[in-house]
């Protein structure tokens, strides 16, 4: 199966009455962090056992450059973890090593449901930036949720740099309580007016 992750992986077990584990990382650097092997390139947060409430976590004002694995390059909140904040980050030159299943090359959350009783993407990941390495490129960061298409990153970057009232509207799947058979209904009438215009 490989490594877990190429810095942190912090599996969380079941919470019970009124615990409230909360883990935060603050203004940390995650460079050439991950590899080949690696399941997620530097931050991995999993849940064990049954449950949906496994605890919070934070990550914000961090720097993650070049960093590889096969489902992240940069952090995976599994399913269970609610992302209380990945506020102010900026991601660079992260990758992916294979194609297969849902991925992300900087943040894929795995629990929508969690994600929005944390505020939806655009609170949880506001402030996102993506920096290009090389001049002229037209690499663009990637954030993904899991079981929706869109790429929420280069969104979430325009909205840091530009303002939301400067940019195009979300991708589908980033409104509160959007399900993906919503984001699949959406592209067929958008199909279907296509060939009517």
């Amino acid at each position: 199966r490989g490594v877990t992750s190429g810095a942190i992986h912090s599996t969380f077990k079941s919470l019970s009455g009124s615990d409230n584990i909360q883990f935060i990382i603050d203004k940390c650097n995650f460079i050439s962090c991950g590899g080949k092997q690696t399941i997620v390139g530097s931050l991995l947060f999993d849940g064990q056992g049954s449950g949906t409430n496994f605890g919070q976590i934070s990550v914000t004002n961090s720097k993650f450059y070049e960093c590889l694995g096969q489902k992240a390059g940069g952090i995976l909140f599994g399913d269970g973890i609610q992302p209380q904040s990945a506020q102010n980050n900026i991601f660079s030159n992260n990758n992916l090593t294979t194609t297969e299943g849902e991925s992300s090359a900087d943040i894929i959350f795995q629990s929508k449901q969690l994600l929005d009783n944390a505020g939806g993407i655009e609170s949880v990941a506001q402030g996102y930036k993506f920096e290009q390495i090389e001049i002229n490129s037209t690499a663009t960061g990637e954030v993904k949720i899991q079981g929706f298409s869109s790429n929420f990153g280069p969104y979430l970057d325009c909205v840091t740099r530009n303002g939301k009232e400067n940019c195009e509207q979300i991708p589908c799947g980033g409104k509160l309580n959007q399900k993906p058979e919503d984001c699949e209904q959406k592209l067929i009438d958008e199909e279907q007016k296509d060939i009517q215009d």
